[in-house]
């Protein structure tokens, strides 16, 4: 098991899932155009947006399954169930030109129309600074 992942929430440095990722190795963070972030409250989503728009997404590389499941869980994603409406998020692998490799990143791209039900559009992408 050898895999990024995107974190742009709660599970950020300093957020309040954090933890979760355990012994992940951080590799960077970088700024994720064409999408946008909703949610001020418990924790956000994102959704494709213009190419004006962006997330702040740190870069870690998980390397137990264990901590991946646990994110999954934590996402509420299951991976046996891809097209499951149970699931709250979609999975996106996306590329970014300054990392070689795939990231994962959990999207609302699935249910655009309740985006807003997470709170009000977070205008600089970044969730550590929502209440500014």
């Amino acid at each position: 098991m050898d895999k990024l992942i995107g974190a742009y929430g709660t599970l950020r440095k300093g957020a309040s899932n954090h933890r979760v990722l355990g012994d992940s190795e951080y590799i960077t963070t970088v700024e994720l155009f064409c999408y946008k972030m909703y949610g001020k409250r418990d924790y956000p989503a994102i959704i494709r947006g213009a190419e004006h728009e962006s997330v702040v997404l740190e870069v870690y590389r998980v390397k137990s399954q264990k901590i991946a499941d646990d994110i999954d869980f934590l996402e509420g994603y299951d991976r046996s169930k891809p097209d499951s409406l149970d699931n709250l998020y979609t999975l996106k692998t996306i590329r970014i030109d300054s990392i070689d490799e795939p990231i994962e990143i959990y999207t609302f791209d699935h249910a655009p129309e309740r985006i807003n039900q997470r709170g009000p559009q977070l205008k600089s992408g970044d969730w550590t600074k929502r209440n500014q």
